[in-house]
This record gives structure tokens, C-alpha cells and sequence, in this order.
């Protein structure tokens, strides 16, 4: 599911965050052995709000674990170094928050 992402937001971009939610439903009703985890994939490319949309939604999933998919494809270091590190605050913020609520 992983593209190289353009620099802007492009409907390519939003089609493939809007099915994130499919595939990641898919996944968790397939999975057949609870001794293997199942992690989710946050996507979004480049773009905070798509990542941030991709992020809250699989967390309220209750996956095993989460990963940032989407990067180390031609953008400089910085950026990806600044969005792994935004989104994995994002993640554990919104799983601390679902965890608070139940």
C-alpha cells in the first residue's frame, strides 16, 4: 500500500488514506492465531492531517502495535526524522487517551 507520496495533497493521496480503514478491518478479521501480533500501518505521506486522520482511526482499532509507513522514499532525513517522531507522539497520545476513556 506504500507510494512514493507527492508534495502535495492530490487525490491519490486521499484515496489511499480512505482505504486504510478497509484494509486495516480486513486484517484484523482474518487474523487467525492470537500467538502472532498484528500491527497497523499509520499512512499519510508527507501530510500531518492524512497521518493524523491515518493514526486515530487505527487506534480505535486496538491493533497489537502501530508503525509509520509511508517514508524513506526520496524525502531529505529531516523529514522524516520530524514526522516518525510527531507521529509516534501522536499514536501514544491517542492510545493514552482511548485507554483513559475505558
Amino acid at each position: 500500500m506504500d507510494y512514493h507520496p507527492m508534495k502535495k495533497i492530490c487525490p491519490k493521496n486521499i484515496r489511499i488514506v480512505s482505504h486504510m480503514p478497509e484494509w486495516a478491518e480486513r486484517c484484523q478479521k482474518v487474523q487467525k492465531r492470537s500467538d502472532q501480533a498484528l500491527y497497523a500501518i499509520v499512512q499519510g505521506g508527507l501530510f500531518p492531517q492524512l497521518r493524523h486522520q491515518s493514526a486515530a482511526y487505527l487506534t480505535s482499532l486496538g491493533f497489537s502495535g502501530y508503525a509509520i509507513g509511508g517514508l524513506s522514499l526520496g524525502e531529505p532525513k529531516k523529514i522524516t526524522f520530524d514526522i516518525t517522531e510527531e507521529k509516534a507522539h501522536d499514536v501514544r497520545r491517542q492510545l493514552e487517551e482511548r485507554r483513559g476513556k475505558a
